[in-house]
């Protein structure tokens, strides 16, 4: 059981399902006793916690410290890397605006908590565990497109499930996963966790925002959105394929 658990290849990927379901059991526990606000403010720490678990996981694992698993090293390539993503979220941000009406039902208390606190943590949180734990092990073995492409699937399919194991929808399951993947490309392409934490951020405070948006006209947004998932799923798989090991030279030297 030790050299499973310790394997740099394949162990960050047991250990991310590991830490993933514990994160789940305890947000589940804690949720039945915990509203509003109280809950994104623990919601919130639970997740910086878990953060910080796999930090310390990290430097154990594969021997990086913390300031090198968080360096901005190579963001130009990790911005390129995901320009899929960003086409999927400019058109995004641009549906939610034309489709709205009005808020309401945001406090200044609810937008900190919810919108700014649980979304920061949850891009500190999900990001180091279903991308860095699941995809650093790429560069301890063979560094072939085929290789890239299987780990890039494990964290599409890890982390949709992630996002419906509570009750389960195809349409977010795919969504979910579709992003992870882009995430995943922009992370197996530079080694940079903290542009895909950036993104991820940005990304949530519209999709919650929605929560508390009066719709002169939604069906736009939900009509765009499968189209621009399958945009954005193909895009990053091209830039996935590009083989660039210089990436991989500085990533593996760091």
């Amino acid at each position: 059981m030790k050299p499973l658990l310790w394997d740099k290849r394949f162990s960050g990927i047991l250990w991310a399902v590991i830490l993933g379901a514990a994160f789940i059991l305890l947000s589940r526990i804690i949720g039945n006793f915990v509203h509003g606000i109280p809950w994104y403010l623990l919601s919130s720490m639970l997740r910086a916690a878990f953060g910080v678990i796999i930090l310390m996981l990290g430097t154990r694992l594969y021997g990086k410290t913390t300031r090198e698993i968080l360096s901005l090293h190579n963001s130009k390539i990790a911005i390129l890397s995901g320009l899929g993503f960003l086409v999927f979220l400019l058109c995004y941000v641009a549906a939610v605006y034309v489709g709205c009406r009005g808020i309401s039902g945001l406090t200044a208390g609810l937008f900190f908590a919810r919108i700014l606190l649980q979304q920061l943590t949850t891009a500190l949180y999900e990001e180091l565990n279903y991308r860095f734990l699941i995809l650093e092990g790429y560069f301890h073995g063979n560094k072939s497109v085929w290789s890239r492409l299987l780990y890039a699937l494990v964290s599409f399919l890890v982390f949709g499930a992630a996002h419906v194991v509570t009750g389960w929808s195809t349409s977010a399951f795919f969504l979910s996963g579709a992003i992870g993947f882009t995430f995943a490309v922009i992370y197996l392409k530079s080694g940079n966790i903290v542009i895909p934490m950036l993104l991820h951020f940005i990304y949530d405070i519209p999709t919650n925002m929605t929560s508390y948006i009066e719709w002169k006209d939604a069906s736009l947004l939900a009509s765009m959105n499968s189209v621009l998932e399958a945009i954005m799923f193909l895009v990053s798989l091209v830039i996935l394929i590009i083989d660039k090991s210089t990436v991989e030279t500085k990533h593996t030297a760091s």
